[in-house]
């Protein structure tokens, strides 16, 4: 075999295994996200069915506890008044969770003189009040289902509604009251309302990672509980959720894997936008279903291992295709036409491989440096109030005085690469007896120039509610190293007025529909950040310690105090920058090889280009061009580190000297290697080198 056929063979031979390798490693890469996927999938499942066990647990305590109050109330015969009062009243007492009880007599039960005969103990604002119900209302007429249903014969719960009053779901749990041995028919009911809330500390007790939620269906299949408050308010349905799905499959396999509690269903949210899974656990003492969403990316590969394997994938296949080409283009030993095509191939593959390194970088979600707490869930932040009590008595310092406190970003701007206009609202949440004498008031220690409105002040029971609008200019630490393909996190740093006390504002997430991160919670709808795209927005701690007490005796944020921050995570918009920087860039680059194509020393072709003198100028041209807009760009920025963009500048400059210094060296030496087939290998060498220059730059920021 002569040696040009073994260098055909051996390519296409590497070209295989190539081909082989790359399919070994997507086929592992699914099966290592299908095995993740699987693995969190099962203990989300496990959760599931203990959650369930739990509220079924609950249901049927507070079910078992109702119906003995209603089985012992006439065994010794019919009581008077004040025993009837006790009875209730222990009712109460029985549970926590209580908030009315109490019982109705069916007409003249009671007494045969006595028409109707009823009352109620109602928990209000920590002390119980008494409520005579045959003097309010006639609960013998439609629409009393809580004496109507049980007055059937059977106990029941009835369809679970949303106390405006209150802000929590609450559901009823009715029984038949008999007297022992005597008739069949019920002489009246007891009843008890369940705050639906205890419930909820379940749920939030899950963990389903950063963006996974879980909820609680009705029998009517009504969302009793669930993140978006709007959803309970507005007695939404399960259908009703299905219909904002863009796609009628995903929406079947949702109503089918409710029916079916061994079935998952993958949908995209339509509050996050996120590709999800949902799966549903029956709960049947209430004929209710609990839900609970797990959020793909959440599940998957972690972003940098994926992005790893990805790339390599797509290096593999590149250096494939162009193996390939060698022996289907006749190369080694062939004409021009060949290497051309080799040429034209690798490039290519250079391109694509660095628009699929960048389209991974654009679709990453943004990193988390670790160094803060997100807070995402009540019970994320219940542990974190729960550690910072510990943390303050192991350091004998003042008990902390946690302030609710929520913010919304109506406008936000970029002033500088590095100052971030913002206005919006702040309001925070002051109990009584609890924060008498703390000043209300906030600071952002972190603007450049704060203003703030004459604050409004509403209350609301036992809650004073102080709200602000506010105008600020904040100084933030951008990371511009990857510009325009990263992603920045617009930082709003809280501090409570008094900040010599161990006040700690904590997120009001009772104030948002939904604080899931994708959920944009905090952020006008239409808010918009020119040049920039509103990933998401979240709050978060960072332990600061300072070196100093600002002056001030006993301060209490010396080590480790815990700063509240709104963050908005925003990435860049690629396309103005692509047209103001890349596109020129990619017309001086054509051109410049234009005078390399150009360039000949035949005789009938010699006089196209003209003197040497006018190429150097031409290149000196480009190189004005090019500068201008670098330094230009790195005004605008503001960086002193070189960022990404820099690398398209950084190649340009050097295509322009080789361009110059080859077209001097081939009119004016005899090096036989420029003069091979007229300044051949130069011109087949232009658009490899400098993508792949680019290609191996990008990799080195991104891989």
């Amino acid at each position: 075999m002569s040696a040009a056929g073994l260098i055909r063979w051996s390519c296409a031979v590497l070209s295989v295994i190539g081909f082989l390798y790359a399919i070994a490693i997507g086929l592992h890469f699914r099966g290592e996200n299908r095995a993740l996927m699987d693995e969190a999938l099962q203990p989300a499942q496990r959760l599931a069915d203990e959650v369930q066990a739990q509220i079924e647990g609950t249901l049927r305590r507070v079910a078992e506890t109702i119906d003995a109050a209603a089985e012992n109330l006439l065994k010794a015969g019919t009581p008077d008044e004040p025993d009837l009062l006790a009875a209730i009243r222990d009712l109460m007492y029985a549970d926590s969770g209580f908030v009315e009880a109490g019982l109705a007599f069916a007409p003249f039960a009671y007494d045969p003189k006595i028409r109707l005969y009823g009352l109620s103990y109602v928990a209000d604002e920590g002390r119980m009040r008494f409520r005579d119900l045959d003097l309010n209302q006639d609960y013998t007429k439609p629409g009393a289902d809580w004496y109507h249903r049980s007055l059937e014969g059977t106990p029941v719960w009835l369809e679970p509604w949303y106390d405006e009053v209150r802000r929590q779901t609450l559901v009823t749990y009715t029984a038949p009251l008999f007297k022992p041995g005597g008739p069949a028919e019920p002489l009246g009911v007891v009843y008890a309302t369940y705050a639906v809330s205890r419930v909820q500390r379940v749920l939030d007790a899950l963990d389903l990672g950063e963006n996974g939620y879980s909820f609680l269906l009705s029998s009517g299949q009504r969302f009793i509980l669930h993140p978006n408050n709007d959803y309970i308010v507005r007695r939404q349905t399960l259908d009703d959720l299905q219909s904002r799905l863009t796609d009628a499959s995903a929406g079947q396999a949702v109503g089918a894997a409710r029916r079916d509690p061994s079935q998952i269903a993958r949908f995209t949210d339509p509050d996050t936008g996120l590709d999800s899974r949902v799966f549903f656990r029956q709960i049947p003492a209430a004929a209710w279903t609990l839900g609970l969403v797990l959020i793909d990316r959440d599940l998957q590969m972690p972003p940098a291992a994926a992005r790893s394997k990805l790339i390599r994938l797509v290096l593999v296949l590149g250096l494939s295709v162009v193996l390939l080409v060698v022996p289907l283009s006749g190369l080694p030993y062939s004409s021009t036409r060949g290497f051309w095509i080799l040429s034209s191939v690798f490039a290519v593959c250079c391109i694509l491989a660095t628009g699929f390194v960048l389209g991974l970088a654009m679709n990453q979600p943004p990193p988390n440096d670790g160094s803060s707490l997100r807070i995402t869930t009540r019970n994320i932040l219940n542990r974190f109030m729960s550690d910072q009590r510990r943390r303050t008595l192991a350091q004998r310092e003042e008990v902390p005085l946690f302030i609710p406190t929520g913010i919304y970003v109506q406008s936000i701007s970029l002033a500088t690469a590095n100052d971030v206009r913002m206005t919006g609202y702040l309001w925070q949440r002051y109990t009584d007896g609890i924060h008498g004498d703390v000043e209300r008031g906030f600071v952002m220690p972190e603007s450049k120039s704060f203003e703030i409105d004459e604050p409004y002040t509403t209350r609301v029971g036992n809650t004073e509610l102080v709200r602000w609008n506010f105008k600020a200019t904040l100084r933030q630490h951008f990371d511009y190293t990857r510009y325009p393909f990263g992603s920045e996190n617009v930082r709003v740093q809280l501090w409570h007025k008094e900040f010599t006390r161990n006040v700690i504002l904590v997120p009001d997430l009772e104030s948002y529909k939904l604080m899931n991160p994708a959920a944009g919670s905090g952020l006008a709808q239409d808010l918009q950040l020119s040049g920039w795209d509103i990933e998401d927005s979240f709050f978060s701690y960072r332990l600061q310690s300072y070196k100093t007490s600002f002056g001030l005796k006993n301060y209490a944020g010396l080590t480790d105090f815990p700063e509240l921050f709104f963050n908005i995570g925003i990435r860049k918009q690629i396309t103005g920058p692509f047209v103001s920087n890349i596109l020129p860039l990619i017309v001086v680059s054509i051109m410049l090889f234009g005078v390399v194509f150009l360039c000949t020393r035949e005789g009938g072709r010699k006089g196209l280009l003209g003197f040497t003198l006018d190429v150097i100028i031409a290149c000196a041209a480009f190189f004005i061009v090019v500068i201008f807009s670098h330094i230009a760009l790195r005004r605008s920025l503001g960086t002193r580190d070189i960022f990404y963009l820099e690398y398209y500048y950084f190649v340009t400059y050097a295509m322009i000297l080789f361009v110059t210094m080859n077209y001097v060296h081939f009119t004016k030496t005899p090096i036989r290697l420029l003069q091979y087939r007229d300044n051949f290998i130069a011109k087949v060498i232009y658009w490899p080198v400098s993508q792949l220059a680019l290609l191996v730059l990008t990799l080195r920021e991104f891989y």
